[in-house]
């Protein structure tokens, strides 16, 4: 049984053996039983049968009326070589109903092929005969004339021969020839592509049938098809090999495909170019070729094929399919025992992710865009942070951490950031050379132990009441100290300068304060506040008002705290292990496990889970754990944070090292965030560092992300941040200079090393005198094409006032002053002249030129082309 669909109807197709046609009509499924006698071909559609043409017998080709007719006008080739015109028995009011088609000789008729733009035209193959031709054109609009064979002859084939049958075709081709398949061109409609012989294809036309217009000698002539969508493509086949061929170059098969079987139909998909469905024999599946993307050209190129097996049934073969001549992607199969199914080809979608974050696909012939604005991922919060500012404030650098407040990790990386910076330039820090100016707490440590031990203090405990604890019978704390664990200290934020407990300038209550009452950090304030030995201190915080009313749990534990014991054996030192157990905040566990550890050994509290921050724990190990312990323990601290990509873990490994490259390596590769790596680094520069090939490509990816967006402001920011922190970076060296000279015009460039008393120095700004000449000749500047003065402004003159050795007042010129002029015809002026002649204007400003200057400007343009841009993008 072989498949037909409807060329101008989308919902019916027609099924034919050799003596039976059948109609169908295909529905939607809708919950109801699927009445009987119905075909299921769908998962949503049944076909139900219209109408049955049972009275023609040896049926061996049906081929649709390709016109407008409100008739289901088919065309039936016959085993005798007859074709008739039928709709399935039906009155219509088209004349072409009813009429036969008899050739010279009766034999065999192998195809039928209606001309896809003329459609009274229809060819019609037929077996060899010694005296007749293999392929006959049919008018079907011609007169029926009685020229016919004697009736004696062919009685037994019709019974109404006088009165509908044709027996003289438009056209006969291949006298004495077989034919095998049969293909009209589109573009071409009365051009026409034939297998003859089994040994060579021609192409006819057919305003000159008397020989071909070109010939291919070749086996691959059977199932020829011409791509409807492409002008000069067409298929064929031999055995098991599938050959595509293009009839501008005409000599040999541009493409040819293996298959594993004998092939027993080949087609084109009418609704994509490029695209070719094979059925092998005795197969389950449908080969589907898209051949879109091979190229004519030599030899050495190599095709491009992209193929893909449809597989309608998993244990029933396939011998025959039919693709839909209007529906995309859809195609219908017939297994041997005749069951039918309607196939939907569904396609791996090519998706895109704009930088404006929509996400675009094709489907079929359509675009489909949609906004990915709901959950922000990686390069949607880059560009939200890059609008809001972040890593652009480069004097305070906690400003930064403003904007991320939301992300722990960055917002204590800017936090540090911005210490490291005011530790630098503090009286009480150290001079250190400016390649260290982000170092460590790792190397820090490491350049002091190798000089010399650090020292030790026995402390003691101070209580609720406000009394240390001096008695002989309890026990004092040991806690190391050095200028190096005091910077360290300070860069965990505890600032914590080895001074006296009783010291009323202790920086220490500063912190607590501002944990209190800006952060609203009860537990961290108390935790730092014990680790400090301060017991009263943390009764107050956690028994204070305001931290009960938010945790209702505090005020039990600042009751524990305040009846500590140092005896170990006592009850409440056992009951206080028990209750750490049951608190779920890390500060307030590690508070309990600081007061039952054992000593020198804080295991317990550095190692707990849930842990504190890094932060605290490195600043806690700094106090309490002797040389060769805290670098044990900073060392595996700093190597788990460099294999999980942990920012914090730059408070130990710095910005000066590999150490800080690996952890900020694995910080990109686990988040893809190239704009804090590239930040952080930057701040770091000059250093080793920043001249990384890595640092580098993070740099220009950053960039290249904020040109797509068209950040531009953001993106020269960044640059001048990079460029005034890397003093070692080569300066620009594109300038404006000087038509005669040919040296630059802004001479300040070449003299500002040079310091030099000038005449004008002293003179307030709107009196400063604007450079119109050369610096090098003296020569005039150009003058401006619309106020006709000469160009020039006070940039590079050096006649701006100096308010120390690195800073200018305000800006040199205003952009209105600038230098502008059209790069084709070099015409221009002033900035603030040139936008206001071009507001109005297209053409040049000049008298006789006739540049259209405006034209020439891409982004106006732009603008021209799609005047309504805006509206179009909200739009979609």
């Amino acid at each position: 049984m072989k498949v037909s669909w409807a060329p101008l109807d989308k919902n019916k197709f027609l099924t034919y053996t050799n003596s039976i046609i059948n109609l169908y009509d295909t529905r939607c499924i809708q919950g109801e039983p699927i009445p009987k006698g119905s075909l299921h071909i769908s998962d949503d559609l049944y076909a139900t049968s219209l109408a049955t043409l049972s009275d023609v017998h040896l049926t061996k080709c049906v081929e649709w009326y390709p016109g407008t007719t409100s008739d289901h006008l088919i065309a039936i080739g016959q085993a005798n070589g007859k074709v008739l015109l039928s709709n399935f028995g039906r009155k219509g009011t088209s004349e072409l109903i009813g009429k036969e088609f008899i050739p010279k000789h009766l034999r065999h008729c192998v195809y039928l092929a209606w001309n896809p733009v003329h459609h009274n035209l229809l060819a019609e193959g037929l077996d060899k005969h010694r005296n007749d031709c293999c392929i006959s054109i049919w008018d079907v609009n011609t007169r029926v004339n009685s020229d016919l064979p004697s009736v004696t002859e062919r009685q037994r084939y019709s019974s109404n021969l006088a009165e509908n049958a044709v027996n003289k075709p438009y056209s006969e081709i291949g006298m004495g020839e077989t034919t095998s398949s049969f293909a009209w061109f589109n573009k071409e409609p009365r051009t026409f592509i034939t297998g003859i012989n089994g040994k060579c294809l021609r192409v006819y036309d057919l305003r000159d049938v008397t020989k071909p217009h070109l010939v291919s000698h070749t086996k691959y002539v059977h199932g020829v098809c011409s791509d409807p969508l492409h002008e000069s493509r067409v298929a064929a086949y031999s055995e098991n090999h599938v050959s595509v061929w293009d009839v501008r170059n005409f000599d040999k098969p541009t493409l040819t495909l293996p298959t594993d079987r004998a092939i027993l139909k080949i087609d084109w998909c009418p609704t994509r170019p490029g695209f070719l469905a094979a059925l092998c024999r005795d197969s389950s599946v449908v080969k589907l070729y898209d051949i879109r993307h091979s190229v004519i050209g030599p030899d050495e190129l190599e095709p491009v094929t992209f193929e893909r097996n449809i597989q309608p049934y998993r244990q029933h073969q396939v011998v025959y399919f039919a693709w839909h001549p209007t529906c995309e992607n859809r195609i219908i199969t017939v297994t041997p025992t005749g069951n039918l199914k309607d196939n939907q080809i569904y396609e791996k979608l090519p998706m895109s992710l704009s930088p404006c974050m929509k996400l675009s696909w094709v489907f079929s012939r359509k675009i489909s865009i949609q906004d990915c604005g709901t959950e922000l991922d990686m390069a949607a919060r880059i560009k939200l942070r890059a609008l809001q500012g972040y890593g652009l404030h480069s004097t305070e650098l906690w400003n930064n951490a403003v904007v991320v407040a939301d992300e722990p990790h960055l917002h204590a990386l800017w936090h540090w950031l911005d210490l490291s910076t005011a530790i630098l330039h503090a009286d009480e820090a150290p001079k250190k050379p400016r390649s260290s100016r982000y170092i460590g707490v790792l190397d820090l440590l490491a350049q002091e132990q190798a000089n010399r031990p650090c020292d030790f203090a026995l402390n003691c405990w101070q209580y609720p009441d406000g009394l240390k604890s001096n008695s002989p019978e309890r026990k004092l704390v040991y806690q190391y100290k050095s200028e190096a664990r005091s910077r360290a200290l300070q860069f965990c934020g505890w600032c914590w300068f080895g001074k006296e407990q009783n010291d009323p300038i202790d920086p220490l209550s500063s912190l607590l304060n501002c944990l209190v009452s800006e952060n609203h950090e009860y537990e961290r304030a108390a935790a730092i506040a014990l680790f400090n030995l301060k017991i009263g201190t943390a009764v107050k915080i956690l028994s204070c008002e305001t931290a009960v009313k938010e945790n209702p749990v505090l005020s039990m534990v600042a009751m524990a705290l305040s009846g500590f014991t140092e005896e170990k054996n006592a009850l409440w030192r056992k009951t206080c292990t028990d209750l750490s157990q049951t608190l779920e905040h890390p500060y307030l566990r590690a508070m309990f496990a600081f007061l039952a550890s054992d000593k020198d050994s804080y295991d317990d509290v550095l190692k707990g889970d849930p842990c504190m921050a890094v932060k605290d724990r490195v600043a806690f190990a700094c106090i309490y754990l002797n040389d060769a312990k805290l670098s044990s323990y900073l060392s595996e601290l700093s190597k788990h944070l460099k294999e999980t990509g942990n920012l914090d873990g730059i408070l130990l490994t710095g910005l000066t090292n590999e150490e800080g490259l690996q952890l900020l390596s694995k910080y990109v590769d686990y988040t893809c965030d190239v704009q804090t790596a590239a930040l952080a680094v930057i701040y770091s520069s000059p250093s080793e560092l920043s001249k990384d090939e890595l640092v580098l490509t993070w740099i220009e990816s950053y960039r290249e992300l904020l040109d797509r967006w068209q950040l531009w402001h953001q993106r020269a920011k960044f640059d001048i941040i990079r460029h005034s922190v890397d003093k070692t970076r080569v300066p620009s060296q594109a300038f404006v200079s000087c038509n005669f000279c040919g040296k630059t015009i802004a001479c300040n460039m070449a003299l500002a090393a040079r310091s030099r008393p000038s005449a004008y120095s002293s003179l307030p700004p709107t009196n400063r005198p604007k450079i119109t000449c050369c610096p090098g000749c003296r020569k005039p500047l150009p003058r401006c094409a619309l106020c006709l003065t000469n160009l020039g402004t006070p940039s590079g003159s050096g006649l701006c006032l100096i308010k120390d050795k690195s800073e200018y007042e305000g800006k040199l010129s205003s952009f209105d002053s600038w230098f502008t002029w059209c790069q084709t015809c070099r015409h221009g002026g002033h900035s603030s002249h040139v936008t206001d002649w071009f507001a109005e204007h297209v053409e040049c400003s000049v008298t006789g030129c006739q540049c259209k200057c405006m034209t020439l400007d891409p982004n106006s343009q732009l603008m021209a082309e799609t005047p309504n841009l805006q509206l179009i993008e909200a739009d979609t």
